[in-house]
């Protein structure tokens, strides 16, 4: 801003602006102009306010309108062209404010001034720019290649006018080429057990299961890798399971849960939960799940949830119990992270049983309750085995032609027939419910409807290493289904022999593989 018209040299108009002080006040514009302070500075869209008597120059305008930026040393201000590093203008200090000098300065009147206040600035000046310049250059000839690259060019022109010391950043390179950093092995190792657990969500499932859940909570100890798994209807439900896992541990196990990690989903932000048990919330950088890559990816947990659908053959809708009954099994099998220990030894510092495991999904009889029968009712029901509910000791099943869910003890199992399975392994793709289901959806989430054949309202909520499954009870209203149906029409097919297909060998690879060092946690 300036106060007389006669400072302007080009594009004078008149204009009618206010202009606000900082002592809430305004002062009235009336032109607007360019000024040209020297051949090489000038000054665009200059105010004129008559009311001053002063003349003004905003520097972030300054640096804005020029190439330049400002240095300040003791009471003097030297404006330096960034591009050639040579001093336009200087300003001195009087009563407060830097006043800008009238006379003509030197280009070198910085790098002359720095030279006398450190001798050995001028080679280093020197140095910086001339490597500045011709790594530059050579780098935009070679459409910016790596400095090794450069550097086995064997041409004389390259190589006689080029510094390998390379001192100076190319800020093109990182938007061309830059990408993510590798992750480090995980060399962390608890000392104590619940010192941190792991907890991360799964879902939504395509299709619901029968008691209407769609996600997963899964939670492991960092130390002993036990799982813990809640099954969940909505994502608003994982503040009150993790509130339950956690007086679980502080009754069960005499201690408390020092650090939690998750990802950054809201259902996890429970600070004031955090804040009064005195708990740290460890969380991952944004889109990065490999920083809690322990629970995150699920590899082992869903691999045996998928061998159990396809021996078994059950309907989607029964994943539920497929995902408790893989944590109870992951929970007792050896794994070489723990010196082949299981997890169950290592939590508890016992041997886990391995007598009562059936196979799941299996046929059963399951004797009737003798207060509910006459004298000639059946003694027996014909049931699926569903798995190992938390807390009882005793199977979870299901009374085929009741879609009944029930818990009993007096169970005869014949674990070499498979109700949902047809009898004739050749033709297993033609089943209505064959495995090639649950691929196809299982590892995918998203939304969809339930499936055909589901019993429901069947209380599935956790499954936890020292009891079998999950918590069931005598629930559950049937579904219209005919199993019975579905037994004869697998008779129907399994009459029919699919054509032989041609055997067409396949190429194999020679290439190495490596795992990435983030899947080191992972041990099926």
């Amino acid at each position: 801003m300036v106060c007389s018209p006669s400072f302007f040299t080009s594009d004078l108009t008149k204009v009618s602006y206010r202009v606000s002080l900082p002592n809430d006040t305004f002062v009235s514009a009336t032109h607007l102009g360019n000024i040209q302070l020297t051949n090489k500075v000038v000054l665009n869209d200059v105010l004129c306010i008559p009311s001053f008597s002063f003349n003004l120059i905003h520097v972030k305008r300054l640096t804005e309108n020029l190439t330049c930026c400002l240095v300040f040393i003791n009471d003097t201000c030297f404006i330096q062209d960034l591009s050639t590093w040579t001093t336009i203008e200087i300003a001195e200090v009087r009563s407060g404010l830097y006043h800008l000098l009238p006379k003509a300065v030197p280009p070198s009147f910085l790098t002359d001034i720095l030279s006398c206040l450190s001798p050995n600035f001028p080679s280093v000046a020197i140095s910086v720019k001339i490597s500045m310049d011709v790594n530059n250059l050579w780098h935009f000839h070679l459409d910016h290649i790596f400095d090794s690259r450069m550097n086995l060019i064997d041409d004389l022109i390259v190589r006689d006018n080029l510094l390998i010391n390379k001192t100076f950043p190319c800020c093109i390179c990182p938007l061309a080429k830059q990408h993510r950093l590798p992750f480090p092995i995980n060399s962390h190792k608890s000392s104590s057990i619940f010192e941190l657990v792991h907890c991360d969500i799964w879902g939504p499932c395509s299709t619901n299961a029968y008691d209407v859940s769609r996600y997963f909570l899964t939670l492991i100890d960092d130390l002993s890798r036990t799982t813990w798994v809640y099954l969940l209807q909505t994502k608003s439900e994982t503040r009150k399971c993790i509130e339950s896992f956690y007086h679980l541990v502080e009754t069960q196990f005499n201690c408390k849960i020092k650090n939690i990690r998750s990802d950054n989903g809201i259902e996890f932000k429970m600070s004031d939960f955090y804040n009064e048990k005195g708990i740290i919330h460890q969380r991952t950088c944004v889109e990065t799940p490999q920083l809690n890559g322990i629970v995150e990816r699920h590899q082992h947990l869903l691999n045996v949830v998928r061998t159990l659908f396809f021996q078994s053959n059950l309907p989607l809708s029964f994943w539920n119990d497929c995902i408790l009954t893989a944590v109870y099994l992951i929970n007792r099998t050896p794994t070489p992270i723990l010196n082949n220990q299981t997890p169950y030894e290592v939590l508890f510092n016992v041997k886990p049983h391995y007598s009562h495991l059936k196979i799941f999904g299996c046929l059963c009889f399951a004797t009737t309750i003798s207060n509910r029968r006459r004298k000639f009712d059946p003694r027996g029901s014909k049931c699926i085995f569903l798995g190992y509910p938390f807390g009882v000791k005793g199977y979870k099943l299901m009374d085929l032609s009741s879609k009944v869910v029930f818990l009993s003890k007096d169970v005869l199992f014949h674990e070499t027939h498979f109700p949902f399975k047809s009898s004739s392994p050749t033709n297993e793709e033609h089943s209505p419910f064959h495995s090639t289901s649950a691929m196809r959806y299982f590892p995918c989430p998203s939304h969809s409807s339930d499936s055909n054949c589901s019993p429901s309202n069947v209380d599935n909520t956790s499954t936890s290493p020292n009891s079998p499954s999950s918590s069931s009870s005598l629930v559950s209203t049937p579904k219209d289904v005919d199993l019975e149906n579905l037994y004869v029409f697998y008779d129907l097919i399994n009459h029919e022999t699919p054509s032989p297909s041609p055997h067409i060998t396949l190429r194999k690879s020679t290439r190495n593989k490596t795992a990435p060092a983030y899947l080191q946690d992972f041990h099926c």
